[in-house]
This record gives C-alpha cells, structure tokens and sequence, in this order.
C-alpha cells in the first residue's frame, strides 16, 4: 500500500480484526467512514485525541499487517507487508517507543511478543498489559494474532473514573493511577499485567461484546455518545479488576536509575563497536529510538550523542595507544576516523599532547 491518503472505495476494505470480532453487519454502509492514511498521518489523529480504539491483526501467513484506528475523527485504516524473516529475527530489539498517554493492549486471539525497556515476554490470548506515558515498548509479530489497543489521554481518564472505587475492588490499578495524578508521573516508569487464571471464554465473551460496543459508539455521531463510549470504557476496565479471581494482577515499577543502566549500555556499544557507530546502528542494539538515546547520552554527559561517540573512540585509542603495539594509524583507523588530522585535533584538545608522546609516557 502506498503511503498516500486515499478514501477506501468500498466496505470490504475493513480489516481481518473486524472479521474476527464479526462486525460485518455492524458496520455502516457510508463508504466515508474508512479511510486509508499512511503512518505519520495515523499517528498525529492518535495523538491528537483522548481516546482512540485501535484494532491490529496480523497474519503470518499473508505476511500482512492491518490496523483500524477509530476516535473522535473518524474511523482509519493501514495496511503493510511484513516480511516472514524480518519477523522471526531474534538477533536485534525492535526500536522501542513512547506515547503522550496511557495505552491499554488486549490479547484478543494468538500471541506477540512484547519488549517492555528492553524486558522481552510473550503475550498470549486473553492477557491485559497497561501502560503509562514514559514507558518505551515494543511490539514484534511473530504468529498470526489479533491486538485491541485503547489510548486514553490523562484527562479523560481522571474524567472517567472513580479512584475511590477502584480503591476498594483493584489496589494495585489504584496504585498505578495515583501516581499518574501527581507530579512525578513525569518521571515514573511503571506498567501493569492481567493475566488469566483460567481459559474460560466467559470474560472473553464479555471483553469481546465491550469492544464491539466501544467500536460502533465511537462511529457515531449522536446525542449521548460522548457519555456513551466513557461509561464503555469504565466497563471494559471493570472486567480486569473487578474480578480478582478471574487475573493475576502484577504492577510494575522500573528502578528510575534504569536511565543510567541504557547510558552505560550506550557506552559499552559505542566501545564495541568497529568503527564508529551510527545513530541507525545503536536503535538497532540497543531497542530504543535515537532521539531518546540522543536525550540519554546528553543528560548523563552533557554532549551530543555525536560528540559522545567522538570521546568514547578517542578514550579506546588511549588504551590501545598504552597497552597495545598496534601502529598509530591502525588505530585510528580501528576506531573508526577516516581524518587522520580531525582525529589528532580531538586527541590533543583532550590531553594536551600528540598520540605519540600520550604513548612514549607509558613506555
């Protein structure tokens, strides 16, 4: 599919999810309710509102992905290929990413697997995972499965709900949510799993018949709805903490210096790196995109991500340039500086002599 914004030419165009949750009859007839939009465009609408539905189905054996976003502005759809080997590497982190709001991602059928700061799990059929504005995640698709994701924003959901009587049936969401009210949820990494204790189909039946409901209020454009698609949305979450006999409820908060464990992390691929690695090159080892690796490494250094792999390079050639015999010209060539001055520029500016007479104090 191309990345274009075209208006889909007829109803068949919606997605396997929608097949899945049988809303073939529900669906309206106005052919102007489904667009398809490309990523920057689908993204920007989530953003932009407080609550957004978004149905992903991915099928292993196609090797297509499919996603439905449906809000306040209308009801999209896009569509891409997935290649089958690219899906099952094990190798590198899939660049992780953040949100401007709390995500709610329901395992509606098959499994996934979910990378959570760097933590990797698999997510099957019936599992709940919430999670808060500061987490970096992941989603990798490996078999064919059906994700429901709610994107609520911190406004609608202190409009939404009771904090008082989610005290009394959930502790650990009351937990969670009031520490999204106070002034450190800038700062918080926490996230929160359901987990089924058994594989009765009566919550799913129930969950299901909530997203169906949620899925055509939010089509609508009547009288009511507004009210409608919030009292929706406080019932879906019902159905995960009234319950406690029907989830093991695990509330997770990451250790705020977890910040300094990527910087280090950072550090060391930089150090193990041939050459000199590239902004592409660190998202692809370490998992996170290279704005916040770029945020990271200016918090805990004070310089550029750029500057930093300069220093990082330079520091290795002190050690070579000590312990090892290697010609100074391998050496900046192994470190990767194709200018051979721009490198002794640097050298000098940190310590205050040649590489050359750096080496003969040591000897």
């Amino acid at each position: 599919m191309s990345d274009s914004v075209e208006v889909a030419d007829n109803c068949k165009k919606s997605t396997s999810v929608l097949e899945k949750l049988a809303y073939e009859d529900d669906l309206q007839s106005d052919n102007s309710n489904i667009r398809l939009i490309s990523r920057t465009n689908y993204m920007k609408s989530v953003l932009e509102a407080p609550l957004c539905l978004i149905l992903t189905s991915y099928s292993s054996e196609e090797q297509n992905l499919s996603r439905s976003f449906i809000g306040a502005r209308g009801r999209y759809q896009f569509e891409k290929k997935i290649d089958r080997q690219a899906a099952v590497m094990t190798d590198t982190i899939p660049v992780m990413h953040s949100h401007n709001y709390t995500e709610l991602i329901y395992v509606l059928d098959g499994a996934f697997e979910h990378c959570i700061e760097g933590r990797r799990s698999t997510y099957k059929k019936g599992q709940v995972c919430i999670l808060n504005k500061n987490i970096h995640h992941s989603i990798r698709y490996r078999t064919s499965c059906t994700l429901v994701q709610l994107c609520i924003s911190r406004e609608y959901s202190r409009e939404s709900f009771q904090y008082n009587l989610i005290h009394k049936t959930s502790p650990e969401l009351f937990q969670f949510a009031s520490v999204e009210e106070t002034k450190i949820a800038d700062y918080i990494l926490q996230y929160m799993e359901f987990i089924p204790l058994s594989d009765s189909g009566c919550e799913y039946d129930e969950i299901n018949t909530l997203i169906k409901m949620l899925d055509k209020e939010l089509s609508k454009r009547t009288h009511g709805q507004t009210q409608m698609v919030r009292a929706l949305v406080v019932r879906l979450f019902s159905n995960f903490v009234d319950y406690p006999e029907r989830y093991a409820i695990h509330h997770h908060v990451l250790n705020t210096q977890s910040k300094e464990y990527l910087f280090n992390q950072i550090t060391r691929c930089i150090e193990q790196s041939s050459g000199r690695p590239t902004r592409q090159y660190l998202e692809q080892q370490i998992g996170y995109c290279g704005d916040h690796i770029n945020r990271i490494v200016k918090k805990h250094s004070g310089m550029s991500l750029r500057a930093y792999i300069r220093t990082v390079k330079v520091s290795k050639a002190e050690r070579m340039l000590k312990y090892t015999d290697e010609s100074i010209s391998k050496i900046i060539t192994s470190i990767g500086f194709e200018n051979k001055t721009h490198f002794y520029q640097l050298f000098k500016e940190k310590n205050g002599e040649t590489p050359r007479e750096f080496r003969a104090r040591f000897r």
